[in-house]
């Protein structure tokens, strides 16, 4: 029989060699005799050796009880621990400390078909192990409600467990969401909430164990194996898994992952494509379509075809809106026909600011040259606008052409993208407007030129202010800045990027790409970029690949440039068809935002950049408005301009949010929410995959959801015995002295 499973206190068993102190007491101070022959004596030789072995017998008795009593105080200070399992786990009762964690992430909701959602199951089994616990015992619970991102709520009495108190918690806590599993992060939780509690400790883990709540990446997270083992490192501490997931470890589903439009700048001048894209992550052939709704229209605006999605594929369904009617953020919907089992994935929603027109300042750096199309901001106006004529306002471009001598003049808060075209030496003062307006979110395009041909007053204008994502490099082979007649190169396009893959999508635009001759460039590389700013949307084809489009983010903006001409001086990329795609690619490309402020994940939050300190009202999908005030931005004020940063909590609700400024007449902008699309792969682990696979080593007990009434309370009973040890040990003395008393008296 095991004594002890466990001390809290293990350095003091070092004590016990006081217990040999009695002993060695007793073999110093024992009666030594010397044997003298006398007569007399040999009348009470017989008495003595009848009291002798009683004499023996009486000290025996006294050393061990001596010895009993230090080795029994040594153990008390030492507090043994015995576990429910021990065969005296009896005598040590303690109360018990139960946290019970309760997964309330999207897939809890699935509807496995007349079982009930494994969230109603969680609940009940909670109920359950609540009121197993016996509050006259002092036994104490508190509830875990967890998903990601880390918005782990808990909530306890704080003393003593009231069955109807923790009901009501259960209620408000254990509640739907759409949010991703997340494993780490309660079980660390719960190890903290035990930690002032020596004895007594249980943890009921309720999850349907999904398994991108134990994975990164489909490798099993470090961060799980963890926060496990620290929660199993005390002995004394038990983790019960109460699996309620669906019967099947891979449940059939299908989700829109994604809702969204090209990436250009929507106007009212033209329609638009929107792309929903659909993943089977279930296990046989899906057949599904999608419907689309505009704003708070409940009758669809379109309908795209159902289509077979094999399992693990993705299907994408499109919608055209001829044209958008008004200006402003307008909301976008898009459903799943017919829906299935798991509702949280079968609608997404878009948010989309739509513009009457887009405000182009284009600067011509050549303005001497008078015949048509002899200037490279004739092509660009002309592409940007194909339809303009007197007083026609057609297309979604309103390009206006100004010789670069007058832009000192020019005000660039009323526009929304600037084009340099071929444009040398713009002054300090220019250039730091310029990079102020990219910076704030506006869009720059660089078209190169003759006379962009000095290579350090380039680096010194344009890359000393961040706004260049090339800087100009070494000619090598047949590439040189001022010479022609250069052998002619193609443009070789990234067929990943999102401004550029589009040129690369079928034959047709492939032959179309292998017209474009270019004769010079301005062979360049990329700028060094730790951050992850800088990309290469297309490359020329000679011996060094060197960049023929580049872009950069600088701030909330973004800079594209393009290394040969914008005419024909160069190239004869004007005169290809492809021109006059790749001018309004490139256009909407500066112009999309470098983090979508409209179309979050749940978890995110809202931000916003201001100059004012104005109040804003964001209201929740369910109607609860909250008031945010900005805070100014810690050193803004030291360049002149004071700004403040608007910033909520995370969103944690699907649907749509309101955002407005408390002042009048501010406009109201619609926020997006959808749930991350991990959550859609429903695949989940059985226990016994969690044994092997997932937690090898780890000893975590396994309790069925119907027998929880009989296992779950008298299980965790166990605890320390110190009380009984010192109780002992009072005892021990009290019966030394009354023993050493009484055969004292006697021998005296």
């Amino acid at each position: 029989m095991v004594l002890a499973n466990a001390f809290l206190n293990p350095g003091l068993l070092g004590w016990l060699s006081l217990a040999a102190v009695p002993i060695v007491i007793h073999l110093l101070f024992r009666r030594r005799t010397r044997r003298v022959e006398w007569a007399a004596m040999q009348f009470l030789e017989r008495a003595h050796k009848r009291t002798k072995r009683r004499i023996q017998l009486e000290n025996l008795l006294l050393l061990l009880l001596r010895v009993a009593a230090v080795a029994l105080l040594v153990f008390a200070a030492a507090r043994p621990l015995l576990q429910s399992t021990n065969p005296v786990a009896g005598l040590a009762h303690s109360p018990t400390h139960a946290v019970i964690i309760v997964d309330v992430s999207g897939s809890m909701s699935l509807d496995t078909g007349g079982v009930g959602k494994p969230l109603d199951e969680a609940k009940t089994a909670a109920r359950k192990l609540i009121e197993s616990l016996d509050a006259s015992a002092g036994d104490t619970v508190e509830i875990i409600a967890h998903a990601s991102p880390a918005d782990t709520r808990t909530r306890g009495p704080g003393g003593y467990v009231d069955p109807e108190a923790m009901r009501r918690h259960l209620e408000t806590l254990v509640v739907p969401t759409a949010r991703a599993t997340s494993f780490a992060d309660a079980l660390e939780r719960a190890r903290v909430k035990l930690a002032s509690h020596a004895t007594g400790r249980v943890v009921y883990w309720i999850s349907d164990l999904q398994r991108s709540g134990f994975e990164v990446d489909g490798e099993v997270s470090d961060a799980v194996r963890t926060a496990m083992a620290r929660l199993l490192q005390d002995a004394n501490t038990r983790v019960v898994v109460i699996d309620v997931g669906a019967p099947a470890t891979h449940p059939e589903n299908c989700g829109i992952t994604a809702l969204e439009t090209p990436p250009r700048v929507i106007t009212t001048a033209e329609s638009t494509a929107i792309v929903a894209r659909v993943r089977n992550f279930g296990s046989n052939t899906a057949r599904v379509g999608v419907r689309f709704f505009l704003d708070e229209d409940e009758t669809p605006r379109g309908f795209a075809a159902p289509q077979e999605i094999e399992p693990g594929e993705e299907a994408t369904f499109l919608f055209r809106h001829r044209r958008f009617e008004r200006e402003g953020a307008l909301r976008i919907r898009a459903e799943l026909d017919p829906p299935d089992a798991f509702r949280i994935d079968d609608r997404r929603d878009l948010v989309l600011t739509v513009r009457k027109r887009i405000r182009a300042l284009l600067v011509d750096g050549a303005p001497q040259n008078t015949d048509a199309f002899t200037n490279a901001t004739d092509y660009l106006a002309t592409a940007l606008n194909p339809f303009a004529s007197d007083g026609d306002e057609q297309g979604p471009f309103a390009p206006e052409v100004i010789p670069w001598h007058e832009w000192p003049r020019v005000d660039l808060d009323r526009y929304d993208l600037v084009v340099l075209a071929n444009v040398a030496a713009p002054g300090d003062s220019e250039l730091d407007e310029l990079a102020a307006f990219v910076r704030a979110g506006g869009g720059l395009v660089i078209t190169w030129g003759a006379n962009l041909d000095d290579p350090a007053a380039f680096r010194d204008r344009f890359v000393r202010r961040g706004l260049a994502p090339v800087v100009p490099a070494e000619a090598t082979g047949d590439a040189a800045w001022n010479e022609a007649g250069a052998t002619p190169r193609r443009i070789r396009f990234d067929t990943t990027h999102p401004a550029t893959r589009s040129f690369s999508a079928n034959e047709v635009m492939t032959s179309l790409v292998e017209q474009v001759r270019v004769g010079r460039f301005a062979p360049s590389k990329p700028v060094d970029d730790d951050a992850g700013a800088i990309s290469v949307l297309a490359r020329f084809d000679d011996d060094a690949q060197s960049p023929a489009i580049a872009e950069r983010i600088v701030g909330a903006g973004r800079v594209l440039m393009v290394m040969t001409t914008a005419d024909t001086s160069w190239t004869n990329l004007p005169d290809t068809p492809i021109f006059l795609p790749l001018v309004h690619a490139l256009a909407s490309r500066a112009l999309t935002p470098v983090r979508d402020p409209l179309n979050l994940t749940i978890g995110d939050r809202v931000r916003r950049l201001l100059s004012e300190p104005t109040p804003f009202e964001l209201t929740s999908p369910d109607g609860e408005p909250s008031t945010r005030q900005p805070a100014e931005v810690p050193g803004s004020g030291d360049t002149g301009t004071t700004r403040y940063r608007l910033e909520s909590e995370p969103l944690l609700e699907r649907g749509v949010y309101r955002l407005r400024p408390a002042k009048a007449g501010g406009e109201t902008e619609l926020i997006a929410v959808n749930p991350d699309a991990i959550e859609s792969d429903l695949r989940r682990y059985r226990v016994s995959d969690l044994r092997v696979d997932v937690l090898p080593g780890q000893k975590f007990e396994v309790l069925e959801p119907d027998s929880i009434e009989v296992a779950a309370g008298p299980d965790a009973r166990g605890g320390e015995v110190w009380k009984f040890l010192v109780g002992a040990v009072i005892a021990f003395l009290l019966a030394e002295s009354w023993f050493a008393q009484r055969t004292g008296a006697r021998k005296a």
